[in-house]
């Protein structure tokens, strides 16, 4: 950074920290909006973040207003992003279009970080909170639902999310048999596919972007199905985050109850949202989901592969799931 960028960088630092010191929670919320497309903003922001979070917590510069509907496998979150579009729009309800969480960053990384091609995992890791509050204020008077297949992560500094910024989740789950049995289709090859299910490689997962001509690299930290499944169904975890666990399994059975618990869950952080069973059963006529569930095609052996892979965590007895 040149003398110029770093003046701007602490004057912008500068204003940030005294509305701050001053309690000028509405001015520094201004200031930050207008100035969110601003490289210089990050570092003074990412400070006053990561130095003052105690701070934060106290004051109403958080809106508090993302909720995610998570799964190791995306394409399980597809079914319930159209449930939320079609509930919400029946109830006149102000909701963003769902959409994943590295393609929201893929724009404020754009934005932000001109010279930069790739958002890797440990910057994401480490910036949690800062790219969570940028996307919050992009849409501050709206609920934001997101996508993600990331593994929660908790350490010292920072989680992959904070309650003052995530006000509730979903998470959804599918039995990992019928997770190898779609894999398999895709690959034709077993260890493609137990690659798949539990990271042997050990790598994130890399999405990629063109924005205007730039290629944009976000890499996604989904980690092995066992991890996956066992972060986001841990008690502390939903506790403090209001999560909710749904088997694809039981929302194939009985969809209609399962939908009014998801609403019933989501209600209690949005008060204007009521249950209306009218309206899920006409989303149900209009989107049956009978045919959600793939057929298990697996050998003993196979499946001895994938218990052993997962004895070290408790996800499938806490998922009640037979293998």
């Amino acid at each position: 950074m040149n003398i110029i960028n770093k003046f701007k960088s602490a004057y912008l630092q500068k204003l940030i920290q005294g509305h701050f010191a001053n309690n000028e929670i509405n001015e520094l919320h201004s200031l930050i909006t207008n100035e969110i497309s601003n490289p210089y903003i990050v570092e003074p922001l990412k400070s006053i973040i990561q130095n003052n979070i105690e701070g934060l917590e106290q004051s109403k510069l958080f809106k508090n207003n993302i909720y995610w509907v998570n799964s190791f496998d995306l394409d399980d979150t597809i079914y319930i992003n159209q449930f939320l579009e079609f509930y919400f729009a029946k109830k006149n309800l102000n909701i963003s279009p769902i959409s994943n969480y590295p393609m929201r960053l893929s724009k404020i990384f754009y934005h932000l970080f001109q010279n930069k091609k790739k958002l890797d995992f440990i910057d994401l890791i480490n910036n949690s909170y800062l790219y969570q509050y940028l996307i919050s204020l992009e849409q501050s008077n709206n609920t934001i639902f997101i996508n993600s297949a990331s593994a929660f992560f908790s350490s010292n500094q920072n989680s992959f999310t904070h309650h003052q910024l995530t006000s509730s989740y979903i998470y959804l789950v599918r039995n990992p048999l019928s997770l190898y049995t779609k894999y398999f289709s895709k690959y034709n090859d077993h260890q493609a596919v137990l690659n798949t299910l539990f990271n042997f490689d050990g790598m994130p997962k890399g999405h990629h972007y063109e924005i205007n001509k730039k290629n944009i690299v976000i890499e996604e930290n989904s980690q092995s199905w066992s991890v996956n499944v066992n972060s986001w169904i841990d008690s502390n975890v939903m506790n403090t985050f209001r999560g909710i666990v749904i088997k694809i399994e039981e929302l194939s059975e009985k969809p209609d109850e399962i939908l009014a618990d998801i609403i019933s869950h989501l209600s209690l952080s949005l008060p204007n949202l009521s249950l209306d069973y009218q309206i899920i059963i006409e989303f149900l006529d209009n989107n049956p989901i009978s045919n959600n569930l793939v057929p298990f095609k697996i050998s003993n052996k196979q499946k001895k592969i994938i218990l052993r892979e997962m004895a070290q965590f408790k996800s499938i007895e806490t998922l009640h799931y037979e293998i």
